[in-house]
């Protein structure tokens, strides 16, 4: 027995609506506004109808989930006193560090 044929009566009946109102691109809203249905009723059995299976969830997504890699660096500080007096004071990578120095002993 399929999904659909377990449905009771009433839940066929505003299946009907509801498909109804997609294939006529219309909002539910005017759709039973038209058809002097309860929106109210209509909007319940949509939800019913997702939650059973028997029709999909059409909105966007409006939030993702995102997981990034944690990059653990070890971090060093460091404090480089240059020949004219200049105190520059960084924190970076371990493998920065020696870059820094190289750097810094060349304006000297």
């Amino acid at each position: 027995m399929t999904e659909s044929e377990k449905l009771t009566k009433q839940q066929r009946y505003w299946l009907t609506h509801i498909q109804a109102s997609h294939d006529n691109q219309q909002s539910l809203k005017v759709y039973a506004r038209e058809h002097g249905l309860n929106i109210t009723s209509m909007y319940d059995a949509k939800k019913q109808l997702k939650r059973k299976g028997i029709l999909e969830d059409t909105r966007p997504q409006r939030f993702v989930r995102v997981t990034t890699p944690v990059v653990m660096q070890p971090v060093a500080s460091c404090r480089v006193l240059l020949v004219n007096g200049t105190v520059v004071e960084l924190s970076c990578g371990i493998e920065e560090i020696g870059r820094v120095l190289e750097t810094a002993a060349r304006l000297g």
